[in-house]
């Protein structure tokens, strides 16, 4: 999909839906298998790490599903169920972070304190974490291992980050979003070239506030320095925290209600905590949003393929699920762009 397709579609009132594989992800072939589910199932934006070969696994997946789009074998059919075929190839975007960011965090374990009782791994949502072992390329730092180790022996630690907008424009990446995270002044006034350049290459540009760190105050003050037309304010309730129920993304939604009151004329998309409540809770409070972006909510559906299921059948259950869930972001008519 182009920056410009993409676009045209929002300014007709569409919502969008927009998979948070995030920051920290780096495993490949994990990557390629959540772009193709989540192309297959009508996403707008597949969000990854800031790294070439990261937005390559991206768009091959983004290859793969249109390929089977095109060939339209029969368990695809089915798991579509007669619903229109996506159109458009999502654009993929990538996650640049500053200091304090919690989507780079990752577990680390102390191996002297750490006993092997396994309690960790039932509840790492991308089984990132097995009986005390940590695989760093798909840890998302969600946290959940650490209020049940008895040991105490698990943190979280800053992954150190090397960001190449260029390199990532360049494999294909045609969206940029920057994490502001806890950074002073300083930081963020030095992206400001890198956001600007990208806006002239004629990208789209987003800025993500996590409201949990910063607060409304200072939220709502880079909510008007970096809002403007055509660019997207991602709305962090509690980043990393996707659950079930209401109580899950109600704050992403009261964030995002408070952004769009501001009327800098920016898109407002809520995430953190986001999952299948939040386009029916947006459209019952009247919460005008331009999309929903989903992370941790959004990979449990695919959880057994990133189990390494690859038959027909498991595919078939996952777009089946993958597409429901895309379906409850909605496409009432919503606030447009200014200008």
């Amino acid at each position: 999909m182009s920056v410009d397709a993409w676009q045209a579609r929002f300014a007709r009132g569409e919502r969008y839906f927009k998979f948070i594989g995030g920051a920290n992800l780096r495993d490949l072939p994990t990557i390629e298998r959540l772009a193709t589910l989540y192309t297959l199932a009508g996403a707008a934006i597949i969000d990854v790490a800031a790294e070439p070969e990261v937005v390559g696994a991206a768009r091959a997946g983004i290859a793969r599903a249109r390929g089977w789009l095109t060939e339209a074998p029969a368990w695809l059919r089915t798991a579509l169920e007669g619903s229109p075929l996506p159109d458009l190839d999502p654009l993929v975007m990538v996650s640049v972070t500053l200091t304090g960011d919690r989507h780079t965090e990752i577990a680390v374990v102390e191996d002297i304190m750490c006993v092997k009782c396994d309690r960790c791994t039932p509840v790492c949502p991308p089984l990132s974490i097995v009986n005390g072992d940590v695989n760093e390329p798909t840890c998302t730092g969600c946290g959940l291992c650490l209020p049940v180790c008895p040991t105490e022996c698990i943190t979280l630690v800053q992954r150190e980050t090397h960001p190449d907008a260029d390199a990532c424009w360049a494999a294909g990446a045609l969206a940029l979003e920057i994490h502001t995270g806890a950074a002073d002044q300083a930081e963020m006034a030095a992206t400001r070239p890198v956001a600007a350049d990208w806006q002239r290459r004629g990208g789209l540009l987003s800025y993500s506030l996590d409201g949990k760190q910063l607060g409304y105050p200072r939220v709502l003050a880079l909510s008007r320095e970096l809002g403007e037309a055509g660019v997207i304010i991602q709305a962090d309730g509690k980043p990393i925290s996707g659950t079930t129920g209401d109580r899950s993304t109600i704050p992403a939604l009261r964030l995002a209600r408070a952004i769009g009151r501001l009327d800098t004329g920016a898109w407002v998309q809520p995430a953190g905590g986001a999952n299948d409540r939040t386009g029916p809770l947006a459209e019952r409070h009247g919460v005008a949003i331009a999309g929903v972006g989903m992370g941790s909510f959004a990979r449990r559906v695919a959880k057994e393929l990133e189990a390494g299921a690859d038959a027909s059948s498991d595919w078939a259950r996952a777009v089946s699920a993958a597409r429901a869930l895309v379906r409850t972001v909605g496409q009432p008519p919503v606030l447009t762009s200014k200008g």
